[in-house]
């Protein structure tokens, strides 16, 4: 089972899938009474879109901390790349 998963399109779709779900949950349970695309155009009104991504890649860390810890090496790449593609994303963002 765990050879079937230690793959690098698996570990690069969770890695960027979790930041999503993390920025809902987040959306959840800190901000109450604000829908969820009105939370989202909020961020990008107040240039905080950058601070965001940074916020909702955490998880990532958690992600390829266990894909290292199960040796599942390719996977703990894929979360990697996903999570350097946010980095450049970040940097674009907020100095171009």
């Amino acid at each position: 089972m765990q050879q079937k998963l230690d793959k690098l399109i698996i570990g690069l779709m969770l890695g960027i899938i979790i930041p999503a779900l993390a920025t809902f949950l987040f959306h959840r349970f800190f901000v109450h009474g604000i829908a969820i695309n009105e939370y989202i155009k909020t961020i990008i009104k107040h240039h905080l879109v950058s601070h965001m991504i940074s916020i909702c890649t955490v998880p990532n860390l958690l992600l390829f901390f266990l894909f290292l810890w199960l040796n599942m090496l390719r996977a703990a790449r894929g979360v990697l790349f996903a999570t350097m593609l946010f980095a450049v994303a970040t940097f674009i963002i907020k100095f171009i």
